[in-house]
C-alpha cells in the first residue's frame, strides 16, 4: 500500500492534487478535516473554519496530537479489499504525520502543496458561496501566518513544521494540466524507487 499524506497552505490545491490521484490513478481519499467535522457534529457545533480549529485543538489536547490520523487509519483498514493507493488530506500536526509514518513505514510519503499567497487568495475568494465569508487579503495572510508559525503545544496546528517535514513539495502555480504532470512525475518516481 502506498499512502500519500497531504499538507499545504489554504487554497494551494491539495484537493485538486488528490482528485488527480483518485480519478487518474484509482486512489482512495480520506481527510483528517472530515474527522474534525464529525467531531464537531458529535458536539452539536457548526463546521466552519473557526469551530473546526477550536474542536481539533481541544480533541488533540485531550486524546493526543495524532488522534485524527488514528481515526483515518481505522477507516483505511476497515475497507475491503484494502486499497493499493491512499490519500490522506489535511495533515496539520507532526503527531498526525507520525501516526501515518509508524503505521505505513516506507509506504508513507508526505506531500506539501503550495502556491504564491496572492494566487491562493484569488482561488479562495473565487469559490466563496456567501459574500459574508469574504475577508480582505491582509486578514487572509494574517490567518495563514498564525497557522504556519510554530505552535506552543504539540496538539495545536503547526502547518509550517508539517510542510517542512514533507518528502515532496509541489508548487501549484500553473494550470491543472501542469499539476497533473507534477503529480504523475512524483508517483512515477516513487514507484521507480520501490
Amino acid at each position: 500500500m502506498l499512502v500519500f499524506g497531504f499538507t499545504g497552505t489554504f487554497g494551494a490545491g491539495k484537493g485538486a492534487a488528490i482528485s488527480i490521484l483518485t480519478e487518474r490513478f484509482g486512489a482512495v481519499a480520506y481527510s483528517t478535516s472530515e474527522e474534525v467535522s464529525e467531531e464537531c457534529a458529535r458536539r452539536g457545533l457548526p463546521t466552519d473554519r473557526g469551530s473546526k480549529t477550536v474542536v481539533s485543538n481541544d480533541t488533540r489536547r485531550k486524546l493526543g496530537s495524532g488522534i485524527f490520523s488514528e481515526r483515518v487509519v481505522e477507516k483505511i483498514f476497515s475497507r475491503r479489499p484494502l486499497p493499493e493507493l491512499v490519500c490522506v488530506d489535511a495533515l496539520r500536526t507532526l503527531g498526525e504525520v507520525e501516526v501515518l509514518k509508524k503505521k505505513f513505514g516506507r509506504g508513507f510519503k508526505l506531500v506539501a502543496i503550495d502556491a504564491p499567497v496572492e494566487l491562493r487568495y484569488k482561488r479562495v475568494q473565487s469559490r466563496l458561496r456567501d459574500k459574508h465569508d469574504f475577508k480582505p487579503f491582509e486578514q487572509f495572510a494574517a490567518d495563514e501566518q498564525r497557522e504556519l508559525t510554530g505552535a506552543r503545544h504539540e496538539w495545536k496546528q503547526d502547518l509550517g513544521a508539517v510542510m517542512g517535514a514533507a518528502d515532496y513539495r509541489i508548487i501549484n502555480d500553473g494550470s491543472v494540466k501542469e499539476l497533473k504532470k507534477k503529480i504523475g512525475n512524483m508517483l512515477a518516481e516513487i514507484r521507480e524507487k520501490k
